[in-house]
């Protein structure tokens, strides 16, 4: 009996859906590979379309209900069944479900999941990782009334189980100020302290681009790490062309990899923060 459940759990594989999103107009302004692969046409040609063109009469009124009849000041997920057009003209139903999107709070877009493999509807589907991340921190900033919580905020991103930390600096005189690191594991073992900085800090600085997927060094601050694979990222952090800081994390593996568009978020935080760090100063 055992051995006929272990052969079924190993049977199980997990793929990736289809993901593609419409404003709040139903014009498509996002798509990726696989959205790309099931219509048959590039991103770039998708894009700014209406999502009427690329359904059936019966498809576009479901959507066109299911907006309706929702408001858009709270989240929801509906599933239903999607009769899509691709490039030949050719008509293919898939499994797909449609939520809405926030940022800062407000409605962003809507977002169709959509199952090409099987024509099963599940009964749960966990919402994508990287939307929740971008949202929490979204949101976390829109709610704020004159302070901040930097640990607080940096907390938000080691819900990617590959970040390890993560930290964000001040760009003093020609050298980086600590503002606040937080850590996933307890083990102080694990734990390096990233109060110090190397030159190639400095340089994210200096050239505003982001340094990928670089190995730590020997040094104090990570000699005591016992973590395979293990990178550090950082990412400028700016305001009107001017750099005031980074972001910097250790992370395992690759960190284009990681399930959480940090690039486009750490422009986002660049303007957002510039207020509340420049505020946070003037108290020291």
């Amino acid at each position: 009996m055992n051995t006929l459940v272990n052969d079924r759990t190993n049977e199980k594989t997990f793929q990736r859906c289809a993901v593609l999103k419409i404003d709040l107009a139903g014009r498509i302004v996002n798509v990726d590979s696989r959205t790309e692969q099931l219509l048959g046409l590039p991103g770039e040609v998708l894009f700014g379309r209406d999502i009427s063109e690329f359904l059936d009469k019966e498809s576009y009124e479901a959507i066109t209900q299911v907006i309706n009849r929702r408001n858009r000041y709270e989240s929801f997920y509906e599933t239903t069944e999607l009769s899509f057009k691709d490039a030949q003209n050719n008509y293919n139903s898939y499994t797909s479900i449609i939520s809405l999107n926030f940022i800062g709070g407000n409605p962003a877009n809507y977002q169709l999941i959509i199952n090409p493999y099987n024509n099963r509807i599940p009964v749960y589907t966990e919402p994508d990782k990287s939307e929740q991340i971008s949202a929490q921190i979204y949101n976390y900033l829109a709610a704020l009334k004159g302070n901040i919580d930097w640990e607080e905020l940096l907390h938000v991103f080691l819900k990617s189980d590959r970040i390890i930390q993560a930290a964000v600096y001040y760009a003093g005189d020609k050298m980086l100020d600590l503002i606040a690191e937080v850590t996933q594991t307890d083990d102080t073992n694990l734990e390096p302290e990233l109060y110090t900085s190397a030159p190639y800090h400095l340089e994210v600085v200096t050239i505003q681009k982001p340094l990928l997927n670089i190995i730590p060094d020997n040094s104090a601050e990570t000699l005591n790490m016992d973590i395979p694979d293990l990178k550090e990222s950082c990412f400028p952090l700016i305001n009107c062309s001017k750099c005031w800081g980074i972001l910097r994390f250790l992370h395992t593996g690759d960190i284009n990899q990681i399930d959480i568009d940090i690039n486009n978020l750490s422009g986002f935080l660049g303007n957002a923060l510039y207020s509340f760090v420049i505020t946070d100063i003037k108290k020291i």
